[in-house]
């Protein structure tokens, strides 16, 4: 069995030392990229890419698990140097290499393919970028809004985002509200205090309509009974019970739901700019 080559900065310069040329292609035909492909011959471009591809030695061995975004080829004069793919603005892949490498400076790469026309990579880059600022604003929310008795146990697995062990939480919350229908109201308004889809939401959040659906829908009905209910507890309610694991476990107890709170949870959910959200709300409650 060969051994591992760990990706090192001095193959990739001397091929870049060689290279005159590049042709920047989609890594497949399947794959189409807009804006490739296009041949870069500039003799001060394909010298400002030399000092744009460096890499981190220091990385351990990674492997992307997608096949690239689009790929690099490297030509002099005559030959095809080496075909390089790059992804997700971070990393690189060759052949020569059994793992990837780590770009040093990401943005400075995408800045010059954005630099010879190539501006799609860049965008993507910062539509990434941004929604990763969107979901960690959503999840730090989400966590400020928990029961404070849970965070010592909120737990998510990697990868999946899913809460490790939602059975654990059910003890520390009914010490912290003994009283049922308090404990009830505690999940809506936690529920409620989501992203804002009630389709398409991060998978963590499914935690409180787990602890929730514990619940037989009279009890959950009777801990909003007679109150003045939060817009967040009002939010939580409506998404539960317009959920479709509500309705498959309960659709025939829907006209339990008094008129007055069907009404409610209907006005608030026709108020979204979420057009799913006001689909489903009528749906359930229309």
């Amino acid at each position: 069995m060969s051994a591992d080559v760990m990706p090192a900065q001095k193959d990739l310069d001397e091929v870049l030392a060689r290279c005159t040329w590049v042709h920047l292609r989609p890594v497949t035909p399947r794959k189409p990229t807009p804006g490739l492909p296009l041949d870069v011959r500039d003799t001060a471009a394909v010298a400002a890419l030399r000092t744009c591809l460096a890499i981190r030695e220091d990385a351990e061995g990674f492997h992307c698990m997608c096949i690239g975004d689009f790929a690099l080829e490297l030509h002099d004069e005559q030959n095809l140097l080496a075909v390089l793919t790059m992804h997700h603005g971070v990393s690189i892949r060759w052949d020569r290499w059994t793992w990837d490498a780590a770009l040093k400076d990401g943005p400075r790469l995408l800045d010059w393919f954005a630099s010879v026309g190539l501006t799609k990579p860049r965008e993507d880059a910062q539509e990434h970028r941004r929604a990763g600022e969107e979901a960690a604003a959503a999840e730090e929310r989400w966590l400020a809004a928990m029961p404070a008795c849970l965070r010592p146990l909120w737990r998510i697995e990697p990868g999946t985002g899913m809460v490790e062990d939602v059975g654990a939480l059910r003890a520390p919350l009914a010490e912290a509200f003994p009283d049922v229908k308090m404990r009830i109201l505690e999940l809506f308004r936690w529920f409620g205090s989501g992203k804002g889809p009630w389709s398409g939401y991060p998978s963590y959040e499914g935690a409180a309509k787990t602890l929730l659906l514990d619940y037989p829908i009279p009890v959950l009905l009777s801990a909003l009974e007679g109150r003045e209910l939060s817009a967040s507890e009002l939010e939580g309610a409506a998404r539960l019970f317009a959920s479709g694991e509500f309705g498959r476990q309960g659709r025939q107890e829907r006209h339990l739901i008094p008129k007055a709170l069907r009404e409610q949870m209907l006005a608030q959910a026709l108020a979204s700019q979420d057009k799913d959200k006001r689909i489903r709300a009528q749906y359930a409650f229309g």
